[in-house]
């Protein structure tokens, strides 16, 4: 069967021989013996909305995986992850009446990955979109994440600041999460230093994935 194209859909399921008839996008559609599924899990911790692009990316991200999943067949299950992982349910309900889909969380959403995961559906794939700011070893959260999945996906979602903040002489630094202030004099030098813990962090959840056959 064919239907019309959609933001999202799988580019390889074209039916070009249906372009050329009628100037018009069409997926071909197939029947699979086993209806795949996927698990969106979403950190909401505070430090995923420091600021309204942070925010705005995330919640756009959920829309464009979960209508990409469903356009290809998948069943899809939405996981919040604040002090526990909570599934949202109806699954069909639309993002915008998603209630508590806000990052505000003050603990550490890793650490509730660590301990609380729920059981997952085994064979599916599941994609993990987080900042990554956590105390917790990445081997850790990768093990239970991948357990019984057939393919797992970390999405590291970052704000230009995250990456690169513009920031000189005497600051006030507050974490998200924990609200402890640090009275710093930010220079070339502490910039530098901040850069490169970031990229040692992101490196060594980079070398974490590849050990556990996931996606980074």
């Amino acid at each position: 069967e064919h239907r019309e194209y959609q933001p999202g859909d799988d580019i390889r399921h074209l039916d070009w021989s249906a372009v050329a008839r009628s100037d018009k996008l069409s997926i071909k559609l197939f029947r699979e013996e086993i209806t795949p599924h996927l698990d969106i899990i979403f950190d909401l911790s505070s430090s995923m909305a420091v600021n309204k692009a942070k925010y705005d990316a995330l919640v756009s991200m959920a829309g464009i995986l979960k209508r990409a999943a469903l356009n290809s067949g998948f069943s899809v299950d939405n996981w919040l992850v604040k002090e526990m992982c909570r599934k949202i349910e109806p699954s069909a309900l639309p993002i915008e009446a998603w209630p508590d889909f806000s990052p505000d969380y003050n603990g550490s959403t890793g650490k509730t990955l660590c301990n609380l995961l729920p059981k997952l559906k085994a064979g599916g794939a599941r994609i993990l979109i987080s900042d990554l700011f956590w105390e917790e070893d990445p081997m850790n959260i990768l093990n239970r994440v991948s357990s019984e999945a057939a393919l797992v996906v970390i999405i590291q979602l970052v704000a230009a600041q995250d990456v690169s903040p513009e920031l000189y002489g005497n600051i006030r630094a507050v974490d998200a999460e924990s609200g402890q202030a640090l009275e710093l004099i930010c220079d070339d030098g502490l910039l530098n230093e901040y850069k490169a813990n970031f990229e040692r962090h992101r490196q060594y959840w980079k070398e974490c994935c590849t050990k556990t056959g996931t996606i980074f």
